[in-house]
């Protein structure tokens, strides 16, 4: 049951214009900006979380984009329903696209759970737009809010469960506390514009709920520019093993994470120790880290003040910039009255395997 008239006119016209088209760019830009991302990546291991993103957020662009046109350029009530159902159609799809790349990396349940669920809604939602009226609608619209918030609450959990998240992020409570102000403020902003609500009430919440939307986009926008790709924390799926070596040149301890690579492994560990023994005056004279790239893999070499940490892996991720100086300044602090007139005797290093365990699993 429509009341409201359409299209949109009156003194909020003009402001409720300006923030829809404000909306609708932040979609677009968010999504530009995940895709520049995701591209930018040179590996074939991208993200299966960041395409997620990119099917959200151009799929709400695309949304915003039809009710725009239905609400505001259409006198006829037909041409207005058939845009805002279009609309809303694109963006479900996308939001379907959304869930199976999002349980495409990571189990909630049962394997494509949510997926599963959201297809079942679809076909609903397709049947109630485009056959049914009245209030039906609004109940499909329901369902869908209530299955991606339980899906926010489900993935913010496992997000703020990841130990891994938290050694390599600085500030992270509050990087998590911007995602979910964003999330809540989209799922908020998206109720009170819908077509029941501005019924019962008036304009006034529609452009209430247009800020909630900015709002909640800028928040959103802000964490994934303030938090390193999602990737980063993957990092076990991309380590082949990590060396430490003793400044006069000598080998000290070495950690494989792919024992069925370990032929490989090996021949890059030997061309990670030539390398650093080649350069090794240069070396010893930076502070910075040095990346190279060999046989296909990324080599991360990280001075410290009396050893060399070395990580062999497929993407030279920032995460492991963060991992390897935290190993490195573990071994130095206990070892420190080892290193400066280290002997050669490597039995003394032996409990560095729980120190590469407390940092790296």
């Amino acid at each position: 049951m429509i009341i409201s008239v359409f299209p949109i006119t009156g003194p909020l016209k003009e402001p409720l214009l300006i923030l829809e088209w404000i909306i609708f760019f932040l979609y677009l830009e968010a999504g530009i900006i995940f895709y520049i991302r995701v591209k930018d990546i040179k590996k074939k291991l991208r993200n299966m979380q960041e395409r997620a993103y990119i099917c959200f957020f151009f799929g709400y662009s695309f949304m915003r984009l039809f009710i725009i046109i239905g609400d505001f350029y259409f006198n006829a009530v037909n041409t207005r329903l058939m845009f805002y159902n279009i609309g809303y159609i694109i963006g479900m799809i996308f939001a379907l696209l959304f869930f199976y790349r999002m349980e495409q990396y990571q189990i909630f349940f049962r394997k494509f759970l949510f997926t599963r669920i959201y297809s079942v809604v679809l076909i609903l939602s397709i049947i109630f737009l485009f056959i049914l009226t009245g209030y039906l609608r609004i109940i499909v619209f329901f369902l869908t809010w209530i299955l991606t918030f339980l899906f926010v609450v489900f993935y913010m959990k496992k997000f703020a469960s990841n130990n891994k998240i938290k050694r390599v992020q600085k500030h992270f409570n509050l990087n998590l506390l911007e995602l979910l102000i964003g999330f809540f403020s989209i799922i908020i902003g998206t109720a009170f514009t819908i077509d029941l609500v501005v019924d019962i009430l008036d304009l006034n919440f529609r452009l209430i709920g247009d800020v909630f939307l900015i709002v909640g986009i800028l928040f959103v926008m802000l964490f994934f520019i303030s938090v390193p790709t999602l990737s980063e924390y993957d990092w076990l799926e991309k380590i082949d093993s990590v060396l430490i070596m003793h400044k006069s040149g000598l080998f000290i301890y070495k950690k494989l994470f792919r024992e069925d690579l370990s032929p490989l492994n090996d021949t890059l560990v030997s061309g990670a120790i030539s390398i650093i023994e080649m350069a090794l005056e240069k070396i010893t004279s930076k502070e910075e880290v040095s990346i190279i790239e060999k046989e296909g893999k990324t080599i991360i070499i990280q001075p410290g003040k009396y050893v060399f940490g070395v990580i062999i892996c497929d993407e030279g991720l920032n995460s492991f910039q963060i991992l390897l100086n935290d190993f490195i300044e573990k071994i130095e602090a206990i070892y420190s009255n080892v290193l400066p007139n280290w002997d050669g005797n490597t039995k003394v290093f032996s409990p560095i395997e729980n120190i590469a365990n407390e940092v790296f699993l």
